[in-house]
């Protein structure tokens, strides 16, 4: 696996340093009125740079990438360019989908997406998954520097669907990295049914690989049912390989809740729950006030899996 990740990393360096020699670049919204025209106008190699502002509706969210190998990018960093989704449960809207086989040479930079709010997954019925960006068939983009803040991951009012990764939804072998990216107020929520990864959820063989990054004040709540349960505050990994390194978990929590009594024994791993993984490196990596609820028990990370490789460095976690 480390080796996969330093591939990935040589890969993009020479992209960066060599792909840039014939590129363009497409200025949004001076060359192209939305970043998802930028998109369209845009050949392997280019760099879609986006000027200062909060972007919105058609054109500005559902951003399909299309298979390229291409920059997006903003000029002055995410505390400058946000992409507001608008979302909400009756009209759900997300940032970023990625269906085509992307690799990390699609690269986004500088990003910050809010407000977005799953649509039922497009594949399997009765999942909602990633409310700000959902990758599949083998998508694996390359996010620097971003931020994913106040997305959520909500089926229909009593529908005892299936809701996964506030922000990221991965099936399908897909492996995002996520480089500098932080992760602020996300939530996956049912009233009826099963939550999990208030801010990731990855599933199907896919991989997972997070440095420099921040996830704060995260939470999967399940609320009033007896059957639900909940999963990872943070991040929640089932049958997929981990490298977290150098990040910060803080205030990221898991909640269940039934006729408005709050029950800590239906909740697992506070800020990570991996299942079925087969495994898991986190180094140099802070675990603050991580909770479910008032139970201590596996507010950290909790594992059900039999790993056949298990590397950490981890300060203030219970496993």
């Amino acid at each position: 696996m480390k080796f996969v990740i330093i591939l990935i990393w040589a890969l993009w360096l020479l992209f960066y340093l060599f792909g840039s020699l014939s590129a363009t670049v497409i200025h949004v919204p001076d060359d192209q009125p939305t970043i998802q025209a930028g998109i369209n106008a845009a050949s392997n190699g280019d760099t879609v740079l986006v000027a200062d502002g909060t972007y919105t509706g058609a054109g500005n969210r559902d951003i399909d990438f299309l298979g390229k190998a291409i920059v997006l990018k903003s000029e002055n960093g995410p505390m400058f360019t946000a992409i507001d989704c608008q979302g909400s449960p009756g009209s759900p809207q997300r940032g970023l989908f990625f269906h085509s086989a992307e690799d990390s040479t699609t690269i986004i930079e500088g990003i910050k997406i809010i407000n977005g709010c799953s649509p039922e997954y497009e594949i399997e019925d009765q999942i909602y998954a990633g409310g700000a960006m959902l990758c599949i068939n083998n998508s694996s983009p390359l996010l620097i520097n971003c931020i994913f803040e106040n997305n959520t991951a909500r089926g229909p009012e009593f529908s005892g669907y299936f809701c996964a990764g506030g922000a990221i939804g991965c099936f399908d072998k897909s492996s995002p990295i996520f480089i500098g990216t932080d992760f602020f107020d996300n939530i996956v929520f049912t009233d009826d049914g099963i939550v999990a990864g208030g801010a990731i959820f990855i599933d199907d063989s896919s991989n997972l690989c997070c440095k420099n990054c921040n996830f704060i004040s995260n939470k999967a709540t399940e609320n009033d049912s007896i059957t639900g349960i909940a999963y990872g505050g943070a991040i929640y990994a089932q049958r997929s390989n981990i490298i977290i390194e150098n990040c910060m978990f803080e205030s990221n929590s898991v909640e269940f809740s039934y006729q408005g009594i709050i029950h800590d024994n239906f909740g697992y791993g506070g800020a990570i729950t991996l299942v079925g993984a087969d495994s898991l490196i986190c180094n140099n990596c802070k675990f603050e006030s991580s909770s479910i609820i008032d139970n201590p028990l596996n507010a950290g990370v909790e594992l059900y899996s039999p790993l056949t490789q298990y590397q950490a460095n981890i300060v203030g976690a219970f496993l």
